[in-house]
């Protein structure tokens, strides 16, 4: 009561008041140490937890953003090819529709591809199959809305050709091996060099005349043999097209599909 009653009048020095202070302030630590551990407690969770939802939330949204590059690629990839595939029929100037390739069919034996049009769309067995490029086979199977394209790697196949720089023709042959086709029957007095361009004879009636089928890559003799060792690679692209072109041979018209007459 002393204290107090001198505190008030201005008796008590402020030094007593903040030593006083002083002491008592460790037990106002103690007593509040555990309402303060709770909310640094509770607050550390729940920034871990916003943490990591908001991290999760970034990967989820990272994830998003590369489907969707990935979805623009392929789109900006098909209209590319859908822009070559228009260019060469334009140039070509014959009856051409575009056909998307729904599988690929290959196994150690054959190289094959499943389109998206069949009979109903008037294609038939034996049709010459193209890209931008060049030649890609020819259609082996036909189904009412699906076909089956045998590639010229294939080991079944085989294209009558011809040499643009030196007129020779001969038969190219699919090896079965991806890019591997080889040109048969070629003597060894024949003129053969590396780089020349084959496109097909129309010999056989099969393929039209004049496409680029393949590039002449690695020409070679052997003692023993009495033709060339001719190694060709395909014009074509054979590992990453989506669409092709089914061609009509000329006085053939493209049958006229109810979807195509609407647009």
């Amino acid at each position: 009561m002393a204290l107090l009653l001198l505190d008030s009048r201005g008796y008590l020095a402020k030094n007593i008041r903040y030593w006083l202070q002083a002491a008592v302030s460790p037990l106002q630590y103690t007593v509040n140490f555990p309402n303060r551990l709770f909310h640094k407690t509770l607050t550390a969770l729940t920034s871990q937890e916003s943490l990591l939802k908001e991290n999760q939330t970034l990967k989820t949204q990272i994830i998003l953003l590369k489907l969707h590059q990935q979805r623009f690629f392929d789109l900006e990839n098909e209209n590319r090819q859908l822009r070559a595939l228009l260019h060469a029929s334009e140039e070509l100037r014959i009856n051409v529709k575009v056909a998307e390739v729904l599988f690929v069919a290959a196994d150690a034996r054959s190289d094959e591809w499943v389109l998206d049009k069949g009979s109903q769309d008037g294609v038939y067995t034996g049709q010459a199959v193209l890209d931008a490029h060049g030649v890609l086979g020819q259609v082996i199977m036909v189904g009412p809305k699906t076909s089956r394209v045998m590639l010229i790697t294939d080991s079944r196949s085989s294209i009558p050709v011809e040499s643009l720089t030196t007129g020779l023709r001969s038969v190219l042959q699919g090896e079965g091996v991806e890019h591997s086709l080889a040109l048969m029957f070629i003597p060894k007095t024949e003129k053969v060099l590396s780089g020349d361009i084959l496109v097909s004879s129309g010999v056989g009636d099969r393929f039209p005349k004049g496409y680029p089928v393949g590039k002449i890559s690695v020409v070679a003799s052997n003692v023993s043999d009495q033709f060339l060792s001719v190694s060709v690679t395909p014009i074509a692209k054979l590992d990453h097209e989506r669409f092709v072109l089914l061609l009509w041979p000329q006085g053939l018209s493209v049958p006229l599909l109810q979807e195509d007459a609407n647009v």
